[in-house]
This record gives C-alpha cells, structure tokens and sequence, in this order.
C-alpha cells in the first residue's frame, strides 16, 4: 500500500506483505507520518507477484487481494477526544470460523455497545444494542445463519470496530 500527495507523482509505501495473509485486517495510520496531507493525496494497493524468468508461467500464481471499507476521518484532539492508542486488535471474536456461537470479547470502556451482523451483500442478518461489553464476553448465536462470511461491526463510545467472521 502507497500514499502519494502530489497526484501520483510520488509514491511512499505505508506497508509491503511479502507473504501469504489470508485473514482480514484493519490498518490505520496517520496520514501525516507519511506525506503532507494535500487535495492531490492518493492511496493506491498492488498485489502481485514475484516472476523468475526462465520457469514455466515465469514462476507466477495466481494472486489475489482484496480492499474494503475504506475510511478516512479527520481527529481533532483539541476537542478531548479519547482515542484508543491502536483500533488494530481491539474487537475479538473467537472461535473464528465459528459454528454454533460467537463469543466476543470483553472490550475495556465499552459500556454502552451496539453489534450488528452483515451478510456479503450489506444486510443486516443480527443485531443488538444496550451491551455491555466492559467486562464480560457476550455470546452471539449463528448456528441459524447460512454457512459464509460475514462483517461484525461494534459500535461503543470508544469508537466503531469492524471484523470478518466466517460461519460454518
């Protein structure tokens, strides 16, 4: 992944995988440790491989890679906002994939949490609100739910957090 301020001029990478990851991740990063924010700035994603010339195929696979939900917010900490110091690894769920239950996580400040169920297409399949979620897991049945994946979204007080889940 690289960001470009100069319309695509140049390029500085934010993060290069040179290994297979097939899970589902959040990355955040602060836009100006890398560039001067501008109205020119770009973000572009490459995968792709490594070829040796010379071999069958020049030694390439098949590659895939897949971005979603990008987000892009502007923080203001002159106004008190209280901000996680990482939103990387702060929504848990286990086990994942998951059969007949989903247990999340207990999420420290998360008093007043909302959870919410998406199938592929955008549809909400559960949810719920009024959790509390500060100091015991909460339990989700999807033994009901068709086999897939699906997105898990906590919303709180500290912040929205999103994850892929898959159902067996």
């Amino acid at each position: 992944m690289d960001i470009s301020n100069d319309g695509g001029n140049t390029w500085v990478s934010i993060e290069d995988i040179n290994f297979a990851d097939h899970s589902w991740r959040m990355v955040a990063f602060k836009v100006s440790d890398y560039v001067t924010p501008s109205s020119e700035t770009l973000l572009r994603f490459i995968a792709s491989d490594i070829l040796i010339p010379g071999t069958e195929f020049d030694g390439g696979s098949l590659v895939e890679a897949a971005v979603d939900d990008v987000v892009l917010y502007q923080v203001d900490n002159s106004v008190g906002i209280n901000t996680p110091q990482s939103n990387a690894n702060l929504l848990r769920s286990y086990p994942n994939p998951a059969q007949d239950q989903l247990h999340i996580a207990p999420l420290k400040d998360a008093r007043h949490a909302a959870l919410a169920l998406y199938d592929l297409s955008g549809k909400t399949v559960w949810a719920q609100s009024g959790i509390d979620l500060s100091q015991v897991r909460y339990t989700l049945p999807v033994g009901n739910l068709p086999k897939g994946s699906y997105l898990l979204e906590l919303n709180s007080e500290i912040g929205i957090f999103r994850q892929m889940v898959v159902v067996q």
